[in-house]
C-alpha cells in the first residue's frame, strides 16, 4: 500500500514539473538548487551525491548535472560542496560549461546527536565559476551570508525552519535581470514510510533589498536502495510573477552513496 502511495506521489511531481507558464524574459536573483536547500538528517562521515535536473523556462529548457560532496569532520559540524555543470540552448547551439558553486557549512549549537532536532548555524557561498551568459542560472557572482535553521521531531514528521540573510557581489539594481541582497525563509516537513522511504515538502520565500520577491516550492521522494546508496526525485514550481520567476517547474533524478565510516565522536 505504501508503494502504491510513493508512485502515485511521484507521477503527481513528473507531471506538474512538465508544466509551461509563458512569462517575459526577466528575473530576480539567481537559480539556485533548493532541491536540495536542507542537509540530510542522519550521521554519515562522507556522502557523495549526483543529481540531474531539468528545469522549464520561459526562455526554453535547460539542464544542469550537478555533483555534491558532504564531509562532517566533527559530529557538530557539517560541510557540503556543490559543482553544477549547466546546459542552455542558445540560437542553434547549446551553451555549456561550470556554473556558480557553492559551498555550505552547518554547527550545532545544541540538539541531539543524530541532528534530528535543535538549533544550528547556517553559512553559505556562491563561488563566482560561472559565466555571466548563462545568467540567471550562473553569473559569476561571489555571494555569502549566513542564518539560523531550527529542527524539531514528533511522531510522525520532522519539522525544520531556516532564514539566511545573503550579501551579492555583483548587484544589478535595475534592468531586465535582477541581482540584489535578500532574505531566505523556508520550511520542511518530511514523513518517513516503511521500507527506507520518506517524503518533504519544502517551501521558499525570497526577500529581496529592493522590494522584490519569490516563492519556490518543492516535493521530494527518498527512497533507500540497499546499504549507503539511495535514490530521490524531486519536483519544483516557481510561483510568483512574469518578472520574478527564474524558472517556471523543474524535476530532478539524484543517487546518493554514503561512505562506510565509523559513527562520528561527539566533540
Amino acid at each position: 500500500m505504501h508503494s502504491n502511495r510513493i508512485s502515485s506521489i511521484a507521477a503527481t511531481i513528473a507531471l506538474s514539473a512538465c508544466l509551461f507558464v509563458p512569462a517575459s524574459p526577466r528575473a530576480i536573483g539567481l537559480y539556485t538548487d533548493y532541491m536540495s536547500y536542507f542537509s540530510p538528517i542522519d550521521t554519515a562521515r562522507t556522502s557523495l551525491l549526483f543529481r540531474q535536473t531539468e528545469l522549464q523556462r520561459d526562455e526554453g529548457r535547460a539542464a544542469i548535472l550537478s555533483a555534491e560532496l558532504l564531509f562532517r569532520n566533527r559530529s557538530r559540524m557539517l560541510f557540503r560542496l556543490q559543482l553544477p555543470f549547466p546546459t542552455v540552448p542558445t540560437d542553434g547551439d547549446f551553451l555549456y560549461d561550470l556554473g556558480d558553486g557553492a559551498v555550505r557549512a552547518e554547527v550545532r549549537v545544541f540538539g541531539d546527536t543524530l541532528d534530528a532536532s535543535g538549533l544550528f548555524l547556517i553559512g553559505d557561498v556562491r563561488l563566482p565559476m560561472g559565466k555571466k551568459e548563462f545568467q540567471p542560472i550562473s553569473y559569476g557572482s561571489l555571494d555569502g551570508g549566513g542564518g539560523l535553521e531550527l529542527r524539531g521531531k514528533t511522531t510522525f514528521f520532522r519539522l525544520r525552519l531556516a532564514s539566511t540573510f545573503t550579501l551579492v557581489g555583483d548587484r544589478v539594481k535595475t534592468g531586465p535581470f535582477i541581482h540584489d541582497n535578500f532574505t531566505t525563509v523556508a520550511l520542511s516537513i518530511e514523513t518517513e514510510f516503511v521500507g527506507g522511504a520518506s517524503l518533504s515538502f519544502s517551501g521558499f520565500g525570497l526577500l529581496f533589498r529592493g522590494g522584490g520577491k519569490r516563492e519556490i516550492y518543492v516535493l521530494s521522494i527518498r527512497q533507500a536502495l540497499s546499504r549507503g546508496i539511495e535514490a530521490l526525485v524531486s519536483g519544483a514550481l516557481e510561483a510568483g510573477t512574469d518578472e520574478e520567476r527564474v524558472f517556471n517547474s523543474q524535476v530532478a533524478l539524484a543517487i546518493r552513496y554514503t561512505f562506510p565510516s565509523p559513527p562520528t565522536d561527539e566533540k
